[in-house]
């Protein structure tokens, strides 16, 4: 079964990337195996020594976006200034940020112009998309149902098994606090 022409130019990347030989490119583009869907990728993972960054740099050069490794991002409370976390859920983008007066995403699916279209709209500047591996963007939209709770000092003292008086209670002299 032919590979689809975006598999090739994926192909076509690895071997400029020297993450895969002239023939073993040939190989796979002819081969009868099907490799519909992420399949190809998980081919490549499991029997070209590859990993899923090598393949994230690959895509992002054969359509011609950059790449970003989404593991190594850190959401802050201001990530989500001008993207609400159901959109990046909806369209699996993380907001990135603000530069040169463009909107930064990275995003799972290169083709998607719809999501672009629609982030556009709703941060009112121009989309700078990034392309990020898709594990690792449901990984980091996932921590945001993590949010931390907000403790106070008396739960910090609780759950260490200490006792605190939030009220001030009896003071401790100098002589005790040595």
């Amino acid at each position: 079964m032919a590979l689809a022409r975006t598999q090739n130019l994926i192909l076509h990347e690895l071997v400029e990337m020297n993450r895969l030989t002239l023939d073993q490119a040939h190989e796979l583009a002819t081969s009868e195996q099907d490799f519909a869907g992420s399949a190809l990728d998980e081919h490549l993972i499991e029997h070209y020594d590859l990993t899923a960054v090598h393949l994230l740099y690959a895509k992002g050069r054969a359509f011609d976006m950059p790449a970003f490794n989404a593991h190594n991002a850190i959401l802050t409370e201001h990530s989500f200034g001008r993207l609400e976390p159901e959109m990046c859920h909806e369209y699996k983008v993380l907001p990135i940020g603000e530069m040169g007066g463009h909107f930064v995403v990275a995003l799972t699916d290169p083709f998607n112009r719809v999501a672009l279209q629609k982030i556009q709209e709703t941060v009112r500047m121009p989309v700078l998309a990034m392309l990020a591996i898709p594990e690792d963007v449901e990984k980091k939209l996932g921590t945001l149902e993590e949010k931390p709770v907000a403790v106070g000092f008396g739960d910090v003292m609780e759950s260490l098994s200490i006792e605190f008086d939030s009220a001030g209670g009896d003071e401790l002299s100098e002589d005790e606090l040595e």
